[in-house]
């Protein structure tokens, strides 16, 4: 389990597919998925909707997925965008063409998130209580305050194909 606070570094590409924009999220800071339903805490973002029987789903609904995704048209979240409660546009995200190599690391700081991508800020969300997913049916950020978590890297869908390279986590002190 990663540490509670620390930087997530990685590069990532679409260049499986040249032509097109592919999807992809960095997940940060969600519970341990092998814990079986029934010793799960009442309640809690791994007791609802499909978390309670999908792995996927209970990374979804306990973390906070950081978007991947240059394209013009489709998901209105851009890359940074901290899904669900922190999107951002493709004025912020700073877009690359497909098969372009990109630097990217997420911050995290107690509630703070800091999305960098190749040495530039594209976006800063604080995971504080209160907040509502603009997704219908998704736990609000009120069920997402672990200190501490696990991490995950997503393929979106099987046209989705992004590649990783040099993935790091590092301790913050």
């Amino acid at each position: 389990m990663p540490e509670s606070e620390l930087t997530l570094s990685c590069s990532y590409s679409s260049s499986s597919a040249k032509s097109r924009y592919r999807r992809s999220r960095v997940f940060v800071r969600f519970p341990d998925l092998r814990t079986p339903l029934e010793e799960r805490p009442p309640g809690s973002c791994g007791t609802i909707g499909s978390a309670r029987t999908s792995p996927a789903w209970a990374a979804i609904y306990c973390g906070n997925e950081i978007q991947i995704y240059d394209g013009p048209a489709g998901a209105p979240q851009k890359t940074g965008s901290v899904y669900n409660f922190g999107a951002i546009g493709l004025d912020r995200a700073r877009p690359t063409p497909p098969g372009t190599w990109n630097d990217y690391q997420i911050r995290v700081r107690g509630r703070h998130y800091t999305v960098i991508r190749n040495g530039e800020v594209i976006n800063e969300f604080d995971n504080t209580p209160g907040k509502s997913s603009s997704r219908a049916d998704d736990p609000p950020t009120d069920l997402r305050q672990f200190a501490r978590g696990f991490i995950g890297l997503q393929n979106h869908g099987s046209d989705d194909v992004v590649d990783f390279r040099n993935v790091r986590v590092r301790a913050l002190s």
